[in-house]
């Protein structure tokens, strides 16, 4: 499709500072044990260090009480474009995500910088993540799309994030996505 989204590899890098997915250390010490959480699910099984958690003060749409979360790299190299935004008190509950750079043509410039004022986030502390939606169709064909109506918005800084509604209504809820060539 022509106004599909390509994966942008570059805004992975605003990123990479909060994902974790790396096996622990092995240390046992009883603050490593309060610090670490090892989480299975789906994807693997992923420790988490608990410092570099992400707070979403008002969750996410549906899930307003959950508001602890820590991003993953996934383990699977043909899933490297997405990270896994995983619940730390819900196992069970986790998204793919996707990072969109700053500078992008799918949400105009403007409207990111609005957002960001009204969630006290400098420019430069900002990312932005877009929650992916997988669907299989009856003949087994996956399809994916992610939420440009409501990115999540995170202040790398404060390791805050807020998933925020954009205020105009030209933003798809299932844009598709596609594989850059």
């Amino acid at each position: 499709a022509e106004n599909a989204m390509t994966i942008d590899q570059g805004a992975m890098h605003d990123m990479e500072r909060f994902l974790d997915g790396e096996e622990s250390n092995g240390a046992d010490s009883a603050a490593d044990n309060d610090r670490y959480l090892t989480i299975e699910n789906g994807f693997g099984s992923f420790t988490f260090d608990r410092d570099n958690a992400l707070t979403l003060p008002r969750g996410l749409l549906g899930f307003s009480e959950e508001t602890e979360f820590a991003l993953a790299m996934l383990p699977n190299p043909a899933l490297a474009e997405f990270n896994l935004l995983q619940s730390l008190t819900t196992a069970a509950l986790s998204f793919l995500v996707v990072p969109l750079s700053l500078d992008n043509d799918m949400i105009a410039a403007e409207d990111l910088s609005g957002a960001l004022a009204e969630l006290s986030i400098a420019a430069e502390d900002a990312a932005i993540l877009l929650i992916v939606t997988l669907r299989k169709d009856l003949q087994g064909d996956v399809s994916a799309t992610v939420n440009l109506r409501a990115p999540v918005l995170v202040d790398t800084r404060a390791q805050r994030a807020y998933q925020y509604v954009l205020h105009k209504d030209g933003y798809a809820i299932r844009h598709p996505l596609t594989k850059a060539a």
